[in-house]
């Protein structure tokens, strides 16, 4: 009863479990906090994967926006409303999909640095594959998302 006492405040849970434990609403809480952390670690791997060659963004902003869409509301109102992911998230949610030029744009910065990365700074003949089959597999990644117009 402690414990259900001390998250009484949050009222989404206790509506919606009117009649949960303690134990059940200290399950729940930790939850949202796990899918919050969570959230983070996508948010994370999307902006490492505009900047790191075969690391898609997009699926990793997808993820991030479906957990803060689960565990607060205000957090994806937050990343919906950012200048670089909102427009994403929106043309993805709105159409099912992204846009061509977003997947162009994508592609074409995925192996721009992916050349970058293997010409100049990757000497390890293995690592090298390594990279390149996570840039084909990147491609493939983003080329298997809907195409709006």
């Amino acid at each position: 009863m402690v414990i259900r006492q001390l998250y009484a405040k949050n009222k989404k849970i206790n509506n919606a479990f009117p009649f949960a434990s303690g134990l059940q609403c200290f399950r729940i809480c930790k939850m949202k906090y796990i899918l919050i952390i969570a959230g983070f670690i996508f948010i994370g791997l999307a902006v490492l994967g505009v900047v790191l060659p075969g690391l898609p963004a997009t699926p990793f902003l997808l993820l991030a926006s479906a957990t803060f869409l689960k565990s607060s509301p205000p957090l994806y109102n937050w990343l919906s409303s950012h200048n670089i992911f909102g427009p994403i998230l929106k043309d993805f949610n709105e159409k099912k999909g992204i846009s061509l030029k977003m997947k162009i744009i994508s592609i074409i910065l995925m192996w721009l640095m992916l050349a970058v990365s293997l010409l100049f700074f990757i000497e390890n003949e293995t690592i090298r594959w390594i990279v390149a089959f996570s840039g084909l597999s990147g491609t493939i990644v983003v080329l298997l998302i809907r195409t709006t117009r």
